[in-house]
């Protein structure tokens, strides 16, 4: 454990903010610790100012010899956030500053984590009161690594207001009235990682948070049952018969279009762009759910729309065995098919010949379907990770990047359902080279698509891919690497509940952020796109008996149900039909021309839809979805 002075370590910036320490007789400064955990010990500042009435930020850092191997302020800075070719914040500084990011841009509040010669630190605030609202902000300096804690709201040297876009820096001061004494909250985090170790320095720090002391769980709004039959009357509502056949729209937007709705407006399918295979327009997952619910209830006409959206993407098959992931964009050799769509679709199109194979449907053509996008990669690139995006002729367009990891878990699924050793071999080949090269690193590149930029979403189905190799091979490397991908995927949640403007959309709705999950480095907004690991998060407890990642998936499960409509809840003057919800959370001062912080956009998506009930038929354990259910 580091040995350390905390009042030495304890400053502050002035109204110009220049740095200064405590001076003697005007600004005094005594600590109080405690250890709270195994590696964290908690720290109590008290500052008293002994002269006149003065505004000033107080700040605690944590100094250590040397360059860190690895840093990390969560939800914006992965080691610098050096892969991709975005324009978001990147490195430690910007013109010789330090980046500061406060904490409504940051899931831990305050937090920043730096790794040296195998000893792991943090520091992060209490999440309540005066001390949640902090800033973090990690540097090296004259051949230190600093990690600092601002005890205030600071986005420095520019605040990232949207994608690639910046404004001039806020940093808030804390006025200190004469004999005014204020105490701040922090904690620090130390663990020395033994050398034949192959665990991540950080993952004992969530194991913490999500230990059951840190942060307060968010009850659900709404019961298992409940959310059930309110997305899946929602989701059936976004499925047009076309001329085509059956297809199911990416959602509704006012009058169709992607900007911010009023009074004037209604909710129209989507105008352009309209069918997408998997990611945002989830119509395979719309397939399998309505084969699920016709195996439930009978309903013929569940069956016909089922097998309807399936026959109707089949007819964009390319001669090189693939399908057309957007069904509306041009159908011909430069159709460019992205892996992250094209292995959703081979992932659950296996789920959907399962069902059919039970119900003593043939599901012939779709397996056909299956193996062809298998041959195709099997054929063309048959060792490493799988290229971003191909074209429809087969030819390659992308490279680089983690998109491919969906492809990873298809040819999992397929390697179980058709019984070929070798899908399985070149899945946990693919799983070496996405862990080795990427996950490793603490990096997730790029599966989201719309960003080149290191983001969370392409390290769910390394997660999955992690724990289904371990089940079918028994290798303790798998579950080693699967709760060190849990770990990373752990730093992107919101651990804190940003306070709103009470006149701002989540302020009247009193919408708590815990359980939301930060889009991206790139994107500083809310989603809660972790509802697809809730499954992985609930084996990994049963498989490891840590309640942190029981806790961690119920925060997530919480969190969207909180903005679900049961048909009256208006915004923007527009009301949303039962069972709708908007794709984000806007908690901080990234936003659109139109958006402010504390809005909810009102892009009314399918894929909020599909994980939900993906959830609801993963998981078995009927406690979980309770609202008494806690561990």
């Amino acid at each position: 454990m580091i040995q350390w002075n905390a009042e030495s370590r304890v400053g502050y910036l002035d109204e110009n903010f220049y740095e200064r320490r405590p001076e003697e007789g005007k600004l005094s400064v005594r600590t109080e610790r405690s250890r709270v955990g195994t590696y964290v010990e908690r720290l109590e500042i008290f500052i008293k100012n002994g002269g006149e009435r003065r505004n000033l930020i107080p700040f605690f850092e944590l100094k250590r010899k040397g360059r860190a191997n690895f840093f990390m302020i969560p939800c914006v800075n992965y080691d610098g956030n050096r892969w991709g070719t975005g324009r978001e914040p990147k490195g430690t500084d910007c013109d010789g500053k330090p980046w500061i990011f406060p904490s409504d841009r940051v899931g831990l509040p305050g937090c920043s984590i730096a790794e040296i010669s195998g000893l792991c630190t943090a520091l992060f605030a209490d999440n309540e009161g005066i001390s949640e609202n902090a800033s973090a902000s990690v540097f090296g300096r004259g051949g230190e690594t600093v990690q600092r804690i601002y005890f205030s709201h600071i986005e420095y040297p520019f605040v990232y207001l949207r994608k690639f876009e910046y404004g001039s820096p806020i940093a808030e001061m804390l006025a200190f009235e004469k004999g005014e004494e204020k105490k701040f909250v922090c904690y620090l985090y130390a663990y020395e990682k033994p050398e034949s170790s192959d665990v991540f320095g950080y993952g004992e720090l969530f194991d913490f948070v999500n230990g059951g002391g840190y942060y307060r769980p968010i009850r659900p709004k709404y019961t298992a049952e409940e959310t059930k039959e309110m997305s899946w009357e929602f989701f059936r509502s976004l499925t047009e018969k076309t001329a085509d056949g059956y297809l199911s729209n990416m959602g509704f937007l006012p009058e169709g279009e992607h900007r911010m709705g009023d009074e004037s407006c209604q909710f129209l399918y989507r105008r352009s762009g309209r069918y997408e295979i998997g990611w945002c327009g989830q119509n395979i997952t719309a397939a399998e759910m309505y084969l699920r619910f016709y195996k439930e209830t009978g309903a013929p006409d569940f069956l016909e729309r089922g097998t309807g959206i399936l026959d109707t993407w089949a007819k964009r098959r390319f001669p090189c065995g693939l399908l057309a992931v957007n069904f509306d964009a041009p159908f011909d050799g430069k159709a460019r098919l992205d892996t992250c769509n094209e292995g959703w679709l081979l992932y659950k199109i296996i789920s959907c010949c399962r069902i059919l194979k039970k119900l003593d449907i043939s599901a012939g053509k779709y397996e056909d379907i299956a193996r062809g996008i298998c041959r195709f990669f099997m054929k063309n690139y048959p060792a490493g990770g799988f290229p971003q995006i191909v074209y429809g002729d087969g030819s390659l367009a992308e490279g680089e990047g983690c998109a491919g990891a969906m492809l990873m878990l298809g040819f999992l699924a397929a390697a179980e359902y058709f019984g070929d050793s070798r899908f399985r071999e070149r899945a946990a080949d693919a799983f070496s080279f996405y862990y080795d090269r990427y996950l490793s690193h603490s990096a997730a590149a790029g599966g989201a698509l719309d960003t080149c930029c290191i983001d969370k979403e392409s390290a769910g189905p390394v997660l999955r891919s992690a724990l289904r190799l371990y089940e079918s091979t028994g290798e303790a490397v798998y579950l080693v690497r699967a709760e060190n991908i849990a770990h990373y995927l752990m730093s992107w949640m919101f651990y804190h509940d940003v306070p709103f403007d009470e006149s701002s959309d989540c302020g009247r709705m009193s919408l708590h952020t815990v359980g939301g999950t930060a889009v991206s480095v790139a994107h500083h907004h809310l989603d809660c796109w972790g509802l697809y690991y809730v499954p992985d998060f609930l084996e990994l407890y049963e498989r490891t008996g840590k309640k942190a990642y029981y806790r961690h998936a119920r925060a997530l499960w919480s969190f969207p149900l909180q903005y679900m409509s049961d048909g009256s809840l208006k915004v923007h003057g527009m009301v949303r039909m039962r069972g709708a919800q908007n794709e984000a959370v806007i908690q901080c001062n990234w936003h659109g021309e139109d958006e402010l912080k504390g809005c909810l956009n009102d892009w009314l998506v399918a894929w909020v839809k599909s994980f939900q009930l993906d959830v609801l038929f993963a998981v078995k354990d009927a406690d979980f979805f309770r609202e008494e259910e806690e561990i």
